[in-house]
């Protein structure tokens, strides 16, 4: 990455003025390797730090994407668009919910390591120590109760958003005025 060009600067369209032939984007995405892409977000990354564009809080998510093709090294994923699980790669996205940049992503996330990327993430964000991430906000199925005692061994704050079944709505229906306690939370930090 230059030091000192701004990516908006760049004039994408002498590069894709036609789209490229499918055997060249093949042998191009094997040159490019999982730590070129690694060192390119870090890069990504600190240039957001360092222009004061990043905050302490990252929101945390899995998404789905879709693939139409001969689908046998792929993984069934859920799909929340579709209602359905579909052949798919599962990716993880990271954003800062007061800029909106896309700050990590990752589209390696396999079934047996997906609990594991809230760490990877936490790894990934304190490479270069510029800014303490002090919150995360994510599903409460996104990790597990051991990986969440970890974030809170290091001092990290997090909020897990649960979905609201039926069964639920009707428990905190069932509760009386007296179990409710009333809290006024005076600045969001979000």
């Amino acid at each position: 990455m230059m030091s000192g060009v701004w990516i908006e600067d760049w004039d994408f369209s002498r590069f894709l003025n036609v789209l490229p032939k499918a055997s060249w984007l093949t042998s191009y995405s094997h040159r490019v390797t999982q730590e070129m892409n690694l060192q390119c977000k870090r890069g990504l990354h600190g240039l957001w730090q360092s222009q004061g564009l990043l905050s302490d809080t990252a929101n945390l998510d899995f998404t789905t994407l879709p693939y139409w093709g001969e689908s046998s090294h792929l993984e069934k994923n859920w799909s929340g668009n579709r209602h359905q699980a579909l052949s798919s790669i599962l990716a993880v996205l990271a954003q800062d919910p007061d800029s909106g940049i896309i700050t990590y992503s990752d589209t390696n996330v396999r079934h047996e390591s997906k609990n594991q990327v809230v760490l990877e993430f936490l790894d990934f964000y304190g490479t270069d120590n510029s800014t303490e991430l002090k919150y995360l906000v994510f599903d409460s199925k996104f990790t597990t109760y051991e990986n969440l005692r970890q974030l809170d061994e290091k001092g990290v704050k997090f909020i897990t958003i649960r979905r609201r079944g039926e069964r639920i709505i009707k428990e905190l229906e069932s509760l009386s005025a007296s179990a409710w306690k009333t809290l006024r939370v005076p600045k969001a930090c979000f």
